[in-house]
């Protein structure tokens, strides 16, 4: 059996705020992870991240949301993970239609937080629809 470590890319949560944060303050550092990342930002993750000796990531998904509805975006940041030695192994979101569409787009094939806004019967639909786990 092989194993992969992988990092979980949630610990950025406060990466745009020098890592000082409440973690009651999880929603809002969420809101500006969103809007901060962009593929400059996302390369400079990657290659930080394999530079500490890791080839495997759990993407978190405020990193990645806009990636939905962005081919050109999801291009890029799937890109920006090859080119730095990276393979996402699983989405940090829960599995729902947004993010089955953002696993596709990103080579991502499982999501790893549960059913959290979405039910037993469409999370078996997206399975079965999609591949992903």
């Amino acid at each position: 059996m092989s194993v992969t470590i992988a990092f979980n890319t949630a610990n950025l949560v406060a990466y745009y705020s020098d890592y000082r944060f409440k973690l009651r303050e999880w929603g809002s550092q969420h809101a500006m992870v969103v809007q901060r990342t962009g593929i400059e930002e996302w390369r400079e993750i990657c290659k930080r991240i394999h530079a500490c000796g890791y080839d495997a990531i759990e993407v978190w998904i405020a990193l990645v949301e806009k990636c939905a509805d962005d081919l050109d975006r999801a291009k890029s940041f799937r890109e920006a993970m090859h080119n730095n030695g990276m393979k996402g192994v699983a989405l940090a979101g829960t599995l729902n239609d947004t993010t089955a569409r953002i696993c596709r787009l990103l080579g991502i094939p499982c999501a790893c937080a549960g059913y959290g806004g979405s039910n037993k019967e469409s999370v078996i639909r997206l399975m079965r629809e999609t591949g992903i786990l």
